[in-house]
């Protein structure tokens, strides 16, 4: 048996010398073997001396190095360049390299909550939720830094002043620059309780039920915000009104909206519009109401009827529930609750009793149904959603 009869063949043999050679070089064995065409035992790739020289670092190893610094982890930048984070670390010392937490153009956390006037932990959250330009640092020190460009660019745009306090920023320089782009702005974010303030509403609860359904476009941040300009095209009617109250309670029962979302609109407790509109047709008190407030809704015994596409002005929701259905796009529960309303009107109102009575159905209100239902109308040739003939 010669010197090398030891059960390899040449290119195994050659193998293992290449890769003796990287260990000695300083090349973490683990990487070694797995990037070893041939199952060689560890064992054999030992090399005699006891103390290994770090190997020699290539420039593409030194790019990547200064290009993962506080986005990789020590551990995975070791891996991927096949050297312990021991010798990664102090590379990177050596060689005078900005730390994870220092790089170039970032501040931590901790410094960005000082500049905004805000705590860190509310900086952190932003981060990790975002919104806030920013990324955590690989370790397990938690530790967050933010592009102070990014920083500046975000605290100037309209969008994330919910999350600013604006007199509370430290930093002149993004203060100023925020206060001059509030000048220019023509719009505000408005809390629910300012918007119902605005409406003279004694609650938000109507406000957060349209927010809910998705008709009032809002923000989420320990309280709701909505935009002025999206608040200021909102209609909130206010309870107990009197005749004025009672005539937009009898034109919207005539256009087909629930009576539960009439209640909603007036700010009025469950089934007490149901009941007071009761009252008003027993009581012979609806005609004078049409006449006195111009109201385009017909009366026949106990039957009211109005056609929405007349009083567009007063049910933005209304309208643009109707553009949904018609364009085919997903519905809300609400939007689902007005197009049976007034499907269910227009049914009674030409005489279909046994389509609106299948209305009243729960299962009415699913997207299919409706549009089922709809179809159920134009056959009999009657079109509550159709452009109207002038």
């Amino acid at each position: 048996m010669t010197d090398f009869d030891i059960g390899l063949d040449l290119d195994a043999l050659i193998e293992m010398t290449v890769n003796a050679a990287q260990i000695e070089d300083g090349v973490n064995p683990r990487l070694v073997m797995a990037r070893s065409k041939t199952a060689v035992p560890v064992a054999m790739l030992q090399t005699d001396g006891v103390n290994q020289r770090s190997g020699v670092w290539t420039e593409e190893e030194e790019t990547f190095l200064r290009e993962n610094l506080g986005v990789l982890s020590m551990e995975e930048i070791a891996a991927a360049l096949g050297r312990t984070a021991t010798a990664v670390k102090i590379r990177w010392t050596r060689k005078g390299y900005h730390a994870p937490s220092k790089q170039p153009g970032d501040i931590v956390a901790n410094k960005a909550g000082k500049m905004l006037g805000m705590c860190v932990k509310k900086v952190i959250r932003l981060i990790d939720m975002g919104v806030m330009p920013g990324r955590a640092i690989p370790g397990k020190r938690n530790i967050h830094v933010v592009d102070r460009f990014q920083l500046l660019r975000w605290c100037v745009q309209p969008a994330n002043w919910i999350y600013l306090k604006v007199h509370r920023i430290k930093d002149q320089r993004i203060r100023r620059l925020v206060e001059m782009r509030q000048e220019r702005w023509d719009d505000a974010w408005w809390t629910t309780g300012q918007v119902a303030k605005h409406y003279g509403l004694t609650s938000v609860t109507v406000i957060n039920r349209r927010i809910r359904e998705g008709h009032l476009p809002a923000i989420r941040w320990d309280n709701w915000y909505v935009l002025r300009s999206d608040a200021l095209q909102q209609t909130f009617y206010r309870g107990k009104g009197g005749a004025t109250g009672d005539a937009f309670m009898v034109l919207a029962a005539a256009v087909g909206i629930p009576s539960d979302y009439i209640d909603m609109l007036r700010n009025e407790p469950k089934e007490r519009s149901w009941n007071h509109l009761r009252y008003l047709v027993s009581k012979r008190k609806v005609k004078p109401l049409i006449i006195g407030y111009h109201l385009p809704v017909q009366q026949r015994g106990k039957l009211l009827f109005a056609d929405w596409r007349d009083v567009r002005g007063r049910f933005p929701t209304l309208c643009r529930t109707v553009e949904k259905f018609k364009d085919g796009r997903a519905l809300s529960h609400i939007d689902r609750q007005y197009l049976r309303g007034i499907m269910r009107s227009w049914a009674r109102w030409y005489g279909l009793d046994a389509l609106a009575q299948r209305l009243n159905w729960a299962q009415a209100a699913l997207d299919e149904a409706l549009r089922g239902f709809y179809q159920e109308l134009l056959d009999h040739g009657v079109d509550p959603f159709g452009d109207k003939q002038r």
